[in-house]
């Protein structure tokens, strides 16, 4: 159903949401989802300016500090990992290690 509405919107986000939410049984659940396909295609600035202000300020959320929060995190995790890549070159590279099984003996 998602893809139908997808298509007949042709990946307009507004007419997508709008068709998903009129469809009917589970409306909610069918707009979030074509609207998410739309609006990844076309870019959040294809959305209507007023439903994004609206999202962004109904409810108390802050979506755009949750954001900020959640590139903040990856950008440690990344950081994490490339220390961590960084510490097992230095480790392959020094040819001081042994891998389970490889000491005669065992």
């Amino acid at each position: 159903m998602t893809l139908a509405l997808f298509r007949l919107a042709e990946g307009d986000p507004n007419r997508a949401i709008v068709m998903g939410a009129n469809f009917g049984r589970d409306a909610d659940t069918i707009a979030t989802m074509v609207g998410g396909l739309a609006g990844a295609l076309r870019g959040a600035e294809a959305v209507r300016p007023d439903w994004v202000h609206k999202a962004e300020t109904g409810a108390g959320a802050s979506y755009r500090s949750t954001v900020d929060l959640l590139v903040e995190l990856l950008e440690e995790r990344r950081d994490q990992a490339r220390q961590y890549a960084a510490t097992l070159d230095q480790l392959l590279a020094s040819g001081t290690w042994e891998p389970v099984g490889a000491r005669s003996g065992d």
